[in-house]
């Protein structure tokens, strides 16, 4: 089933902020990343709302009025990124497979590459709270509690990095890495590209992982 993601709300104030400011925004040319244009590609199949939203430092942005009903975007089923052979819900073999597509077969190889590539490279995944320094993660302790923490990757997910992948080895700061990622923009142990650009939270009840 293809996610289709449509405005059926009422914008709130923070929106309201947003298109306030669609003038300006309308005043250079909707350019859009290049994992944009991958999921609107023929290889990929997806749909991307270009001329009513525009992507500005990692966010999105109405450059337009968006009327109810009107799709934002559609992601096809073969853009996911999680273990689809199997139906345990599993945040470690995502971020196995995250790292074995972006470092194992990277740019050539790689269906998701464009994708990979913003979320290793410009996603600023070390500023959530498991990228933090030890002083760092210790106040937020103090303040949340050592169980609202969510482990890093060695201790969460062990020293076997294969799961239903082939057996390979990668740097441990890449694991470390993608299970941030995971944490920060899946919905459970599902990567979602594009639609994980929208201001989100994941399943968590707290918000300590950074979704």
């Amino acid at each position: 089933m293809m996610i289709v993601v449509v405005l059926l709300f009422v914008l709130s104030s923070g929106c309201y902020n947003a298109m306030a400011t669609a003038d300006k925004i309308q005043q250079k040319e909707n350019i859009h990343p290049p994992v944009i244009e991958w999921l609107i590609s023929e290889d990929v199949g997806g749909y991307f709302n270009t001329e009513s939203i525009a992507v500005r430092n990692g966010g999105m942005y109405a450059s337009k009025d968006i009327r109810k009903g009107d799709s934002i975007m559609k992601i096809p089923p073969e853009a996911l990124i999680y273990n689809k052979e199997s139906d345990e819900e599993d945040e470690c073999e995502t971020a196995r497979r995250l790292v074995y597509e972006y470092d194992v077969l990277g740019e050539e190889k790689s269906f998701y590459w464009p994708y990979l590539q913003y979320v290793f490279e410009s996603f600023p995944h070390r500023t959530v709270p498991l990228g933090w320094t030890k002083e760092g993660k210790k106040i937020l302790r103090s303040i949340v509690g050592r169980s609202s923490l969510p482990r890093s990757y060695g201790r969460a997910c062990g020293d076997d990095n294969s799961g239903s992948l082939p057996k390979f080895e990668s740097d441990p700061d890449l694991f470390e890495a993608a299970f941030r990622i995971v944490l920060s923009r899946g919905w459970h142990h599902v990567m979602v590209p594009v639609y994980d650009m929208v201001n989100h939270r994941n399943y968590h009840e707290d918000r300590s992982d950074g979704g």
